[in-house]
């Protein structure tokens, strides 16, 4: 192929005036090889940028999600320690609250 690409610019020097010297001596499929590799790299890059950003979202909005509180917040306690003594463990119906 290279010798096909050398032959065409010798025959026809005019239309090819804008080719640098550089291109004739450069094999493509080399070329193209690295480009896909270089898009491979940055779609990875890209791909694991905005999972990383998407998990820190979930991070930070999870506090505020109801789904996600503890149940000691429903029993209006803030701490563990303060929901035994809401319990009691008799079982008759008559205790005192």
């Amino acid at each position: 192929m290279k010798s096909n690409t050398i032959s065409n610019i010798s025959v026809y020097p005019e239309c090819n005036a804008y080719i640098a010297k550089g291109f004739i001596t450069t094999d493509m499929s080399t070329l193209k090889i690295y480009n896909k590799k270089e898009k491979k790299n940055i779609s990875n890059f890209s791909i694991k940028f905005f999972i990383f950003a998407f998990l820190i979202w979930i991070l930070q909005c999870s506090n505020t999600w109801s789904s996600f509180r503890s149940w000691n917040y429903k029993n209006d306690s803030k701490h563990i320690s303060n929901l035994g003594a809401k319990r009691s463990l008799a079982e008759s119906e008559d205790v005192e609250k």
